[in-house]
C-alpha cells in the first residue's frame, strides 16, 4: 500500500479481489508435516517444527 492510500484503493489498483485472491491460491492447500516436513520449520529455524509447551508458553507455569 502507498502512503495515505486505503485498503479499497489498493484493492482496486492490485487488480481487484479476484487478482489477489489468485495470487495468493498457492496458500489453499497445505501439505501435511509427514509429506513436506520442510514445509513446517520456523523461520531462522534449522529443525523440523515442534509443537510443544514449554513454560512460559500458555503453559500458566
Amino acid at each position: 500500500m502507498l502512503a495515505g492510500e486505503d485498503f479499497s484503493r489498493w484493492l482496486e489498483r492490485a487488480g481487484g479481489a479476484k487478482a489477489v485472491g489468485s495470487d495468493l491460491s498457492d496458500l489453499d492447500n497445505w501439505p501435511s508435516p509427514e509429506v513436506r516436513p520442510d514445509y513446517y520449520i520456523d523461520f531462522d529455524e534449522t529443525g523440523p517444527y515442534v509443537a510443544e509447551v514449554g513454560m512460559g508458553e500458555c503453559a500458566g507455569a
